[in-house]
């Protein structure tokens, strides 16, 4: 049934995730330092949000983050955006090259 709604299907894929990591919260701040550089002065505030910024929930090891910006600042959010994306792409490429038999993973 979901698969007539669903373009392409349901994707036919694991979803990894994992035990909390304590490191999470110092990794994040990393990131959200750089991500100041690239909104220079356009950025009200950069926030680590979504399941890796819960301390002990098991979760997927993506970090999301919420940035509240000053109005017209689009080129600020351009190169946040693009970071963003980098980060990802860098994370994905990692992730990949390091899925390991000790690793414990859960399904969903």
């Amino acid at each position: 049934m979901m698969n007539d709604v669903l373009i392409g299907g349901v994707e036919k894929r694991e979803i990894l995730v994992v035990d909390y990591n304590p490191l999470w919260p110092e990794k994040f701040q990393k990131h959200a330092a750089i991500l100041w550089q690239a909104l220079a002065s356009k950025a009200l505030c950069i926030e680590h949000v979504g399941s890796t910024s819960v301390p002990g929930l098991a979760a997927k090891p993506r970090f999301a983050w919420g940035c509240a910006t000053i109005p017209r600042a689009r080129n600020a959010r351009a190169r946040a955006r693009k970071y963003a994306l980098l980060l990802l792409f860098k994370w994905l490429s990692a992730h990949q090259q390091r899925r390991q038999p000790q690793h414990q993973e859960k399904q969903c």
